[in-house]
């Protein structure tokens, strides 16, 4: 119990300084919009590119520069794929260990050579942008039919955007279109357009289904339902049930007293099912947050404690007070 708690602590401490980090992102990029007249998501761009800037600037040691080498070899010769590379390794370290220290830094330097070529910042312009979907969803075509061919795989993919301000529409593939065919025929509504219209809508939402909800009542309802969810997925994980169903009319006999464990941090203003509580939408969202962030949770109850409930529920039994 004290371990929880202490792991409770420590996820609210984390929690609190990522939100602070969150904060002074905000403004920072309000300050850098105010100030140079870009959008904050010009800006939030150029901070990331400068982490890949930071990581990619890193000096490579011979042995990765080295199998870096191997490794477009034999690409290049279609002999192997980067999925085996392991194997490239095993069968050629004597190779490395005979190699002179010159040849090993003329590995590095090629190596380092290569990764400045690359344009290491992130795209800003719609063309740039377009150009690099184009060309990963080149290479996963690519890498897909190679797999068709020498493993014996279909599959299929959507690519679709998470921002406002990159106007592409959804990009489907499938290596065989038989199977989007069958699809069509046996899912009901299977429209490729339609399924990547909406999977675009909720990446641009934040992937926060809550965003997408027009009104405080389906807000509600999507909360009650989450909250309901998770409670059960709580129950499931403490009692190591997987048919454990959460009773909330008789919690204290059907749960409390049968599994021998208690609900804390239980915020909303009364007990009883979610689905009858308020349709105020904060309270519900604080509720939902308290069980997301471990504050509201299932804990065993000692010995001691489970003597005490058992009493206080045998006396209100016996007085009438519990059916």
């Amino acid at each position: 119990m004290a371990i929880t708690k202490k792991n409770c602590d420590k996820q609210a401490e984390l929690d609190a300084e990522i939100k602070q980090w969150f904060d002074d992102a905000v403004a920072l990029l309000k300050h850098l919009s105010d100030k140079f007249g870009k959008n904050a998501d010009y800006y939030l761009n150029q901070m990331f590119s400068g982490a890949l800037r930071l990581r990619n600037s890193r000096q490579p040691n011979a042995y990765n520069a080295w199998s870096h080498h191997i490794a477009k070899e034999a690409n290049e010769a279609s002999q192997a794929s980067p999925s085996n590379l392991l194997d490239l390794q095993q069968e050629k370290i004597d190779d490395y260990y005979d190699l002179t220290e010159e040849q090993r830094e003329q590995y590095v330097n090629e190596l380092v050579d290569q990764r400045q070529s690359r344009s290491t910042s992130l795209r800003t312009t719609q063309r740039g942008r377009t150009q690099d979907v184009n060309n990963v969803c080149g290479k996963i075509v690519d890498l897909l039919l190679s797999l068709k061919q020498y493993v014996g795989i279909e599959a299929f993919f959507c690519i679709f955007r998470n921002s406002p301000n990159f106007h592409m529409s959804p990009r489907w593939y499938f290596t065989l279109e038989q199977i989007n065919q069958y699809l069509a025929t046996m899912i009901q509504r299977w429209e490729i357009d339609k399924i990547g219209a909406m999977v675009e809508a909720f990446a641009i939402a934040g992937c926060n289904y809550m965003n997408l909800l027009r009104n405080s009542k389906l807000k509600a309802a999507f909360l009650k339902a989450s909250i309901c969810d998770k409670i059960n997925a709580m129950l499931v994980e403490i009692t190591g049930n997987s048919k454990a169903v959460m009773n909330y009319a008789s919690f204290e006999s059907e749960i409390v007293l049968r599994y021998r464990i208690q609900l804390i941090g239980w915020t909303a203003d009364k007990w009883t099912n979610p689905s009858e509580l308020s349709n105020a939408v904060a309270p519900l969202q604080q509720l939902l947050d308290a069980i997301e962030n471990g504050a509201c949770r299932f804990e065993h109850l000692a010995s001691h404690e489970f003597t005490a409930r058992k009493k206080k529920y045998d006396e209100d039994v016996a007085a009438g007070r519990v059916a």
